[in-house]
């Protein structure tokens, strides 16, 4: 195997630095959207979880589970 002088040496630090920055870019970027993500679905539930149609659901489930 050769041996790597100086400015090669340097050469694949900077590439391997480059690669594994731009490795934690994209993970970083993924994980935002995954909780931005996470959270329009938890806004969407709390508005429909605070509709008129949920109480109403709500309360003809507690009826029907009080006469079984």
């Amino acid at each position: 195997m050769k041996k790597l002088n100086a400015k090669q040496k340097k050469e694949l630090y900077s590439l391997s630095s480059l690669v594994f920055h731009i490795i934690a870019f994209i993970c970083l970027l993924l994980v935002l959207n995954y909780n931005a993500e996470e959270e329009k679905v938890a806004k969407k539930a709390n508005i429909y979880a605070s509709s008129p149609e949920y109480e109403q659901y709500k309360a003809a489930s507690n009826r029907i589970a009080t006469l079984k």
